[in-house]
């Protein structure tokens, strides 16, 4: 009988510890969407679509504010790692979002409106 009740308990820890990681993976998810938003609103391509972001598009627009979006994401969640964030944005490998992250950097120092609209974002995620 003794057995039955540890195991019990074993069994009820398991299942708080998995309740608990689920409310921190839907915080992260919900955290990650506001980082998004924040790209689409306040980047240079207000226009593009929160679905667009995720599909394999290729149309400058879409491109660059996933770009922006991936490089923000990581700006805020660094542990997240380039694997998980391709992940996140569509199967995306991590060299796609390593590139990302330098094509923003290289589109800071070269295009006036996406220095300025990467300015705005900072300001608004507090980075």
């Amino acid at each position: 009988m003794e057995i039955q009740e540890c195991t019990t308990i074993d069994l009820a820890t398991l299942d708080i510890e998995v309740t608990e990681e689920n409310k921190s993976i839907d915080t992260l998810n919900r955290e990650i969407e506001k980082v998004i938003k924040a790209v689409i609103l306040l980047g240079p391509y207000p226009s593009v679509h929160r679905e667009a972001i995720k599909n394999k598009t290729r149309r400058q627009a879409v491109l660059e504010t996933r770009q922006i979006a991936m490089y923000f994401v990581n700006k805020k969640f660094p542990a997240l790692g380039s694997k998980k964030i391709g992940t996140y944005f569509g199967k995306y490998d991590h060299s796609t979002v390593l590139n990302a992250f330098g094509r923003v950097n290289d589109l800071i120092d070269s295009d006036p409106r996406i220095r300025e609209s990467v300015n705005n974002i900072k300001r608004y995620l507090n980075l």
